[in-house]
């Protein structure tokens, strides 16, 4: 199980194009020094005409087992492209072809201090990311919406409680967002758990979390308990609880016709093109 843990993000037919589908670098430097740290795989959509466009960034979740799969978001960015938003979908350091050594270790880790320590790591690929974005003459300079899958989706999250551009981020879509795999793991704390009660305090852009019941990496009761969590220390979210996802409730994202209606009527609300 663990060879799956938290990697879905939308597997895509390879046959599928977009007429203005393209690939990106983005590069990460050092704050201080401005000094390239790291080079990102990028893939990116744009939508027709003359635009500027509302930003998307799309997130992954974790390896997997497979770190350098490169995962182009084919059918979801030609999608959102076609609801008319520039859409930007990084592959995080050591995942790709993107350069670095990934900070999202896949080994049980308990630690919760640990966790939250490493996290700014994969801030900064989000960082250059909504960076590259704001260089980008079709791209309108109002903020970014952040959708991420599983580690992605907690990190959307988090991104916009803590990260350096939070002030920028429009909108949140979390589908079946978590960091580690509680279930799995039986943590005397789950990290999640902490970890969504302290972004609640922080994040201001509405959210739409989606999670699939029977979810093998979290569990039901813990999905909810995320969102009361979250929901408590006051953030702003609408939730979506999908029942009869089969095998796993974790493979949502999979399955757009039973999510795709109520994610493009929230970004409609929060980001219209």
């Amino acid at each position: 199980m663990r060879s799956l843990l938290l990697f879905l993000a939308f597997l895509l037919p390879a046959a599928l194009h977009h007429a203005n589908a393209g690939n990106a670098e983005i590069r990460v430097r050092d704050d201080a020094t401005g000094r390239t740290v790291a080079r990102l795989e990028a893939f990116t959509y744009l939508p027709s005409g003359k635009g500027p466009f509302p930003v998307l960034v799309l997130s992954h979740g974790s390896a997997g087992g497979s770190p350098k799969a490169s995962i182009s978001w084919k059918r979801d960015g030609r999608h959102w492209a076609k609801q008319g938003y520039l859409v930007v979908a990084p592959m995080r350091q050591g995942r790709g072809k993107s350069s670095g050594i990934s900070p999202e270790s896949e080994e049980k880790d308990c630690d919760v201090e640990h966790w939250h320590d490493a996290l700014p790591l994969s801030f900064a690929d989000l960082d250059a990311t909504i960076e590259y974005t704001r260089s980008l003459p079709l791209a309108r300079q109002d903020g970014v919406t952040l959708i991420g899958v599983s580690r992605g989706g907690f990190l959307s999250v988090a991104y916009a409680a803590e990260g350096k551009h939070r002030s920028r981020v429009r909108a949140v879509v979390n589908f079946v967002g978590g960091w580690t795999a509680q279930a799995e793991d039986q943590c005397p704390v789950d990290f999640n758990l902490a970890a969504f009660a302290r972004y609640g305090a922080n994040a201001k852009a509405p959210m739409i979390w989606l999670y699939g019941a029977r979810d093998l990496f979290y569990g039901d009761d813990a999905v909810h308990q995320y969102v009361d969590a979250f929901s408590h220390a006051g953030g702003n979210l609408e939730f979506h609880f999908f029942p009869g996802v089969p095998e796993n409730g974790h493979w949502l994202p999979s399955y757009p016709a039973r999510w795709q209606s109520v994610v493009d009527a929230f970004l409609r609300a929060n980001n219209a093109p």
